[in-house]
């Protein structure tokens, strides 16, 4: 019973990537209802280091093939009614296959919607993080910026 605590309170370690396109960012939707939207990207395995997770999670949730280049942010999301805490590393990734068409469905995994955003468009969505909205992500390679943490009570 103490260590499903323990595990429970630990962060967990993901990874985002950013991948640009005419001046638009790739979201992904996932929560169902289609008002929350996210970078492509998520949780490490054990062992796997961070970008052969980025890799395998933008494969996953786009059906595209990327190659991931350098880590430019990190950021965190603490949910503390869910124990949920989150560490978010982010990406600038280049498109190297695959394209996104209308019939492709995340077979394993939560997205059910897939979508390049203008800066503008950013303004009006529920995107997380919220700090994709200053567009940062533009400036190609950038400096590595911690954003801090987010919190839900």
């Amino acid at each position: 019973m103490i260590n499903d605590i323990n595990s429970r309170n630990k962060p967990n370690i993901s990874v985002r990537g950013v991948i640009i396109q005419d001046e638009k960012i790739l979201l992904v939707n996932g929560d169902g209802n289609g008002d929350f939207w996210c970078l492509p990207g998520g949780r490490m395995e054990y062992g796997e280091n961070l970008k052969s997770c980025l890799v395998r999670e933008v494969k996953e949730e786009t059906g595209l093939d990327v190659t991931a280049g350098d880590a430019f942010a990190v950021s965190e999301f603490l949910f503390d009614a869910n124990h949920f805490h989150n560490v978010d590393i982010f990406f600038h990734c280049t498109m190297t296959g695959g394209k996104i068409t209308d019939d492709w469905v995340d077979d394993g995994g939560p997205v059910v919607d897939r979508k390049f955003y203008s800066l503008q468009a950013l303004q009006t969505l529920n995107v997380f993080p919220r700090w994709l909205r200053d567009g940062r992500w533009l400036n190609s390679p950038a400096t590595t910026i911690y954003h801090g943490q987010e919190k839900k009570n």
